[in-house]
C-alpha cells in the first residue's frame, strides 16, 4: 500500500471571528430561496448500473398455480464508495392439499 501524499485533503480555509450569539431571530431567518446552489455537478459517480427482471410461471393439474416474481437493483460509486439498493416482489397462488380434514 501506498503511503497518502500530503496534498490528499484541500487545506481548511482560516476561520473568521464569529459573530456574537446575540443576533435578532430577524437577522437570522434570512430568506434562502435567492441563493443560487449548483446542482448539475459533472462526474459525480465513476459508474452506475441496475438491473431489472421478471418472473412468470404456470402450473396446471390438481396442485397447480401461478407464480410472479419481479426484482430491481441499482448501483452508483466511484473510487472510494459503493451504494447499492434492491427490491423484490413475489406472489404464489399454489393450491396445497390439506390431508387430514
Amino acid at each position: 500500500m501506498e503511503p497518502v501524499p500530503p496534498d490528499f485533503l484541500p487545506g481548511l480555509p482560516v476561520a473568521s471571528p464569529q459573530r456574537p450569539l446575540a443576533t435578532s431571530v430577524a437577522a437570522r431567518a434570512r430568506d434562502s430561496s435567492k441563493e443560487v446552489i449548483d446542482v448539475q455537478r459533472t462526474g459525480l459517480f465513476d459508474y452506475a448500473g441496475g438491473e431489472v427482471g421478471f418472473l412468470y410461471g404456470r402450473s396446471t393439474g390438481k396442485f397447480g398455480g401461478d407464480f410472479k416474481q419481479a426484482y430491481i437493483i441499482g448501483e452508483v460509486g466511484d473510487d472510494k464508495f459503493h451504494i447499492s439498493a434492491g427490491a423484490v416482489y413475489e406472489e404464489s397462488s399454489w393450491r396445497v392439499p390439506r390431508f387430514g380434514r
